[in-house]
């Protein structure tokens, strides 16, 4: 899976899988949809699926996902899609299938699964290098009463919604 946002009047595209499920670090625009340009055919950031893109302080952001072989815990931003520059490491655990969503001048990572478990934690930065858990697996008040991955995530209404998903117990 790739992701896509909107960022500067243009659709963005990053990083997923082609048609023979090799991954890719590759970054895509277009203003109509039809017409696509590649800005880079090889990123900074490294090959992977599964990742969360949002927008977020005039910048485009991308973090964690699945390389192949392990989860990843990184986190890149850019303003030109070309030029990336890596903000932080190792500090959210490693996940895949998560959500990334700029809400109330922060960056939120929401959930996701790390090959193991289903996460049902939170973390917010306003910089992007500087996470803080919000709430999660050991704490009582979770972000959600299961962890979920594969979910959606939006801001309306002065609020953060969280949708769908995968949790342990689906079948």
């Amino acid at each position: 899976m790739n992701t896509l946002i909107v960022f500067g009047g243009k659709m963005w595209l990053f990083g997923g899988k082609d048609d023979s499920g090799t991954l890719k670090n590759d970054v895509w625009n277009s203003a109509d949809g039809i017409s696509w340009t590649q800005i880079t055919a090889s990123a900074n950031f490294s090959a992977r699926s599964n990742h969360a893109s949002a927008e977020f302080d005039s910048k485009m952001w991308v973090t964690g996902g699945h390389d192949g072989s392990n989860y990843l815990t990184d986190v890149w931003h850019s303003a030109d899609g070309s030029a990336w520059t890596q903000s932080s490491t190792g500090v959210i655990p490693a996940r895949a299938e998560h959500t990334l969503s700029s809400f109330n001048g922060t960056l939120w990572i929401l959930g996701g699964f790390n090959g193991n478990v289903y996460l049902n934690d939170a973390w917010v930065s306003a910089d992007g290098s500087i996470w803080t858990q919000d709430c999660g697996l050991e704490d009582p008040a979770a972000a959600f009463d299961t962890g979920v991955s594969g979910h959606a995530a939006a801001v309306m209404d002065g609020m953060l919604w969280v949708l769908g998903g995968t949790t342990a117990t689906d079948t």
